[in-house]
């Protein structure tokens, strides 16, 4: 019997082995998918347990709005890499259509069937923009710069990595900046977001100048995910203004993951002004916190 279960158990081995795919088959994949690469273009792996193998085969070839989007906005076409026939969770409506299959892969696509809504994405626009630290009765203007590289934590419950180049509002507090990064999200995903995480009792104020507005507003916002699990600190709210009026509000707290906050323009479509974002909590110890958005057209057609 021993014996028995032992050669069973070295068939069941080989059978797996024969139908899972290879780091050959993911790297044949990329080789077809990158001649069709551009910036309207996301790929995604189904089931999502094989996402590191395709960003490890493919991940040079994409933009970090590519590699860790906060949603499907900007882009007019999904590849999704198919172990098994499976869908992603995040795709376009419709029927796919098979591109093409790399042993047991399978590459799906989805078009939107119209331009991507996306007028404007604010994360990018970042560079472009002005920092205000409101604290004590008092603003100080945050500086851009590159600053010396500062203590990190490593390991499941590290902070997300600052950018070389971030606004500094206290050289003596340099956690507190705002800055393009990266955050993992509840389901392990990538975000791409500006990291804007104010002192306790504070505000830290991110303003857009002559920004043209369409018909909506779309932020996105969330913690850390170790922050986000744990469900210990103080919510926070993202607080919206155009040109001094407030607009839009969130309050955000442990748990609920990344939210969306929308926010309707139409009455001010094509109006020109100050679009100001600012993050608020009583109590920010180990709060990383991030927003990312986007101006946009009313249409859309994707999946959440």
């Amino acid at each position: 019997m021993p014996f028995f279960i032992a050669f069973i158990e070295l068939l069941g081995s080989c059978q797996l082995r024969s139908t899972r795919p290879t780091a050959e088959d993911f790297d044949a994949a990329a080789k077809f998918l990158v001649p069709r690469l551009h910036e309207g273009v996301r790929v995604v792996a189904a089931p999502e347990a094989y996402d590191p193998l395709v960003r490890k085969s493919i991940g040079k070839h994409l933009s970090r709005h590519q590699l860790a989007p906060l949603d499907l906005s900007r882009f007019e076409t999904i590849y999704a890499v198919s172990v098994d026939g499976a869908f992603p969770r995040q795709r376009f409506s419709g029927r796919p259509t098979v591109e093409g299959s790399f042993g047991p892969l399978v590459i799906y696509r989805w078009d939107r069937g119209a331009p991507s809504p996306v007028e404007l994405d604010l994360v990018s626009e970042l560079r472009n923009a002005r920092v205000e630290l409101h604290e004590g009765g008092r603003v100080r203007h945050c500086r851009l710069t590159r600053p010396r590289a500062m203590p990190m934590r490593f390991g499941l419950s590290a902070p997300p990595v600052p950018p070389a180049e971030r606004f500094i509002c206290d050289p003596r507090r340099p956690e507190y900046y705002v800055g393009e990064t990266i955050f993992e999200g509840v389901s392990h995903q990538p975000k791409r977001a500006i990291h804007q995480r104010p002192p306790s009792g504070a505000s830290l104020h991110t303003i857009f100048t002559e920004i043209e507005l369409s018909e909506m507003i779309s932020l996105r916002s969330g913690l850390h995910m170790p922050f986000e699990r744990n469900q210990t600190g103080a919510p926070y709210d993202l607080i919206v203004h155009f040109n001094g009026e407030e607009i839009g509000r969130m309050r955000h707290h442990d748990g609920y993951n990344v939210r969306e906050l929308r926010i309707d323009t139409v009455a001010l479509k094509g109006q020109r002004g100050e679009l100001r974002v600012e993050t608020y909590t009583e109590d920010t110890k180990d709060r990383y916190l991030g927003w990312g958005g986007v101006i946009k057209k009313r249409a859309g057609g994707a999946k959440r």
